[in-house]
């Protein structure tokens, strides 16, 4: 009974003639054109521009302009070109920019435009509203976004407290500090489970903490070691360097009593040897040490980059948590908000928006049933609540 009753307002109103200011053109209307040169009339649409294309003069803007204003326009564009001589050009509107109607009704989409048109019209040629939902249908709607609202609620719990941890294992801190802040954003039903997560969150922060403590203590040990052994090659280097001075200062004085005769080659050939074996000892001392301190090195190196690379890897992640946060806050707010709109009492009666393309037409501040609609213009339906129910 509802539609049938539109349904005869949309007639009536129909019927009724309106006494409206001359037709202004808008993007989207096609209108026939003859022009000077053509014979037969040219059947063209403004684009979204508001403009025609004629070949020789290109586009000409027409949105907002009366048909005989529009005639005149398209001449003096003509004889600006200088291309035609006293042009002339005749236009007709042969369809006008469809309405667009959009919201709860039941056919939601482009309806052709006819002189009377309103907003009543309009709907009934869309199908009238949609039909108020049913309760049951709500209920349920209604504790479904509750749960929703109460599973992404656990989830701001959850990262937040890991974005806590991220923040106490990057400033070093030994315990998880919850800020009235952190605690702020975190809903009231999510709260419950707070502790669980931050023991959690304490014992991997320590879990953490201990393995990074043992590769430290790891590599301190490695590292003492080294030194230590680079500390012994020193030592026996010193020595060393006592016993290949005399080693080579026996080979040389066994060369000068060679050349004087006065001692035998077999005593030579045994202090060049001795001299030879103290510095090979030598030499393998060196490298042992130089090998040593490239050890030393690349454990400093080792470090640096575990430190390096795991501040980098915590601050990546608190910025994801971050981020991942500041969304969830977001649609717990609207998960929150469309449960209660679910749970309102009303939502079955509906409002009128409208709006168009029409320079200096103003949008009327209330929209009824009776208002006339025009060419080009956008009719949204709402209910009372402010629910956009999809089409």
């Amino acid at each position: 009974m509802h539609c049938r009753s539109i349904l005869c307002l949309c007639l009536s109103l129909l019927a009724s003639p309106a006494v409206a200011d001359a037709y202004r053109l808008v993007a989207g209307d096609r209108v026939s054109l003859v022009f000077t040169g053509h014979d037969a009339p040219q059947s063209v649409t403004l684009d979204l521009d508001g403009a025609i294309r004629i070949p020789g003069l290109g586009g000409v803007a027409l949105a907002g302009l009366t048909l005989d204003a529009a005639e005149a326009r398209i001449e003096e564009a003509a004889a600006t070109s200088g291309l035609f001589v006293s042009p002339q050009a005749t236009l007709g509107l042969d369809l006008a920019a469809p309405v667009v109607v959009a919201g709860a009704v039941q056919e939601p989409g482009a309806i052709a435009f006819r002189p009377g048109l309103t907003v009543a019209a309009a709907l009934a040629l869309a199908g009238g509203p949609r039909r108020a939902v049913d309760r049951v249908e709500l209920a349920v709607a209604a504790n479904e976004a509750r749960a929703r609202a109460t599973e992404i609620g656990y989830r701001i719990a959850t990262d937040t407290v890991r974005s806590v941890r991220l923040e106490a294992a990057l400033s070093g801190a030994s315990d998880l500090t919850l800020t009235h802040e952190a605690r702020a954003q975190i809903p009231v039903s999510a709260r419950a489970g707070l502790p669980a997560l931050l023991r959690a969150a304490t014992e991997q922060l320590a879990t953490e903490r201990d393995l990074a403590s043992r590769l430290e203590a790891s590599w301190a040990a490695e590292s003492a070691a080294l030194t230590d052994r680079i500390t012994r090659l020193d030592q026996d280097r010193s020595g060393l360097d006592a016993l290949l001075l005399r080693a080579e200062t026996a080979r040389d004085s066994a060369r000068a009593l060679r050349d004087q005769g006065l001692t035998t080659e077999a005593a030579l050939v045994l202090a060049e040897t001795r001299a030879t074996e103290a510095a090979a000892r030598m030499l393998d001392i060196d490298e042992a040490r130089a090998r040593a301190e490239r050890a030393v090195e690349q454990i400093r190196r080792d470090r640096l980059r575990f430190r390096a690379d795991q501040r980098l890897r915590r601050e990546t992640e608190l910025g994801e948590a971050r981020a991942a946060l500041a969304e969830l806050i977001l649609r717990h707010a609207e998960a929150q908000a469309r449960a209660s709109l679910y749970a309102a009492e009303d939502v079955s009666a509906l409002v009128f928006l409208l709006s168009g393309p029409r320079r200096g037409r103003e949008t009327p501040r209330h929209v009824t049933p009776e208002t006339p609609l025009l060419p080009g213009d956008l009719l949204e339906i709402r209910t009372l609540s402010g629910e956009r129910p999809d089409g």
